[in-house]
């Protein structure tokens, strides 16, 4: 089925366009049912979930406007941003895939990421390169189940930067946990 513009056209009767107006009506209703709650169902017309066309560019915004969007970033990927109203800022909500797993990281909206692991080596690679030396790197030990945070620190050689670190080990056996926040 396609949609018939402009039906019925000055003149016609709704009689003779009965069956493309009918095919409008059935066009629509089966296009707004692909995310949308059915017409005359519990919840008629609410979002089942949301889809967004890959924007080549920022979208602009009117002001009391807030625009939610998709675009392929320079890595490739498509990603979820926000424009808030009046042209303003653009936030990137999401990048790659988070891991959840005992060495791993997440990206938070604005471009931050945080990362964590536990390793016994002096030497951290971070899961995830971060685009600039990062903001922030937290290192503790654990010995026998007691913390021994202070026998532990960052060497200096040079420390931290995007892709990892080195930690200066004060005693050995120890499991260093670490936690870095930097920029995505």
């Amino acid at each position: 089925m396609t949609f018939t513009a402009n039906i019925p056209n000055t003149g016609q009767s709704l009689g003779s366009t009965q069956k493309a107006v009918r095919d409008n009506f059935s066009n629509y209703n089966n296009t707004i049912s692909v995310n949308h709650v059915a017409p005359n169902s519990t919840g008629a017309g609410k979002h089942t979930f949301s889809e967004f066309v890959v924007q080549a560019s920022d979208p602009a915004t009117a002001p009391n406007e807030i625009t939610l969007y998709g675009k392929t970033t320079t890595s490739g990927n498509t990603e979820l941003f926000i424009r808030k109203d009046n042209s303003g800022n653009v936030y990137q909500l999401t990048s790659g895939t988070p891991s959840s797993a005992s060495t791993g990281y997440t990206f938070l909206p604005g471009g931050i990421i945080i990362q964590w692991g536990r390793t016994n080596s002096g030497s951290v690679s971070f899961p995830k390169e971060f685009s600039n030396v990062p903001y922030n790197v937290q290192v503790s030990s654990l010995a026998n189940g007691i913390s021994t945070s202070n026998l532990v620190n960052i060497s200096n050689s040079p420390n931290p930067t995007s892709t990892g670190f080195s930690v200066n080990q004060g005693t050995g056996g120890l499991f260093y946990y670490w936690l870095a926040i930097g920029p995505a």
